[in-house]
């Protein structure tokens, strides 16, 4: 296996591990790989998928501006879990059931005091799909003090002019669409 490279990827809502931000960084050797799954019934999941992988620490929080314990929504037939109930309840017709919903405290951080706890300045992927709360999550990040290489966030379920003009106001280009995804990269200067 090659050396580490000196590359910190983040992904903020990672469900069960088997998505694009695994395909992205599976081959990486990266220095250091952040998971963050407030559902922790998701990880055996992630375990299994990223068993293979160093340097990988997993963080059962939710991220989220308001640094508290806050109660989260979980649909038991499914691992979903969201703030806001009516996110889960118009996220697929096979949710429309709220008795199937088993709310639950989560405890938060910022992004910011994530990035801090993990001593990071430079981050070149943050993957955010946080089903909702995506534009305010985004909004909340400090991008004078945490410079973020490149940023894919879900874009269903936000304002998606709206976001993009804040990110472009803090450096970012090449907007492009892949999917539920929109992909951006901080400009170089």
């Amino acid at each position: 296996m090659n050396e580490n490279i000196n590359y910190t990827a983040i992904q903020f809502g990672t469900y069960t591990g088997d998505d694009e931000f695994y395909k992205e960084v599976q081959d990486i050797n990266a220095s250091l790989i952040i998971l963050v799954e407030p559902n922790c019934l998701c990880n055996s999941y992630i375990k299994e998928k990223y068993k293979d992988i160093a340097n990988v620490s997993l963080e059962n929080i939710a991220i989220h501006p308001d640094e508290s314990l806050r109660t989260i929504q979980l649909h038991r037939c499914h691992c979903l879990t969201s703030f806001n109930l009516e996110h889960i309840l118009k996220h697929k017709n096979a949710y429309k059931t709220p008795e199937d919903i088993i709310p639950f405290d989560v405890p938060c951080l910022s992004p910011n005091r994530l990035f801090a706890k993990y001593k990071l300045s430079l981050i070149d992927l943050l993957y955010v799909d946080v089903e909702g709360l995506d534009e305010i999550v985004l909004r909340s990040i400090d991008y004078d003090r945490y410079k973020i290489k490149k940023i894919v966030y879900e874009h269903l379920h936000i304002n998606r002019n709206s976001i993009k003009d804040f990110l472009a106001d803090n450096g970012y280009t090449n907007f492009t669409i892949e999917g539920y995804n929109t992909v951006c990269e901080l400009e170089d200067k």
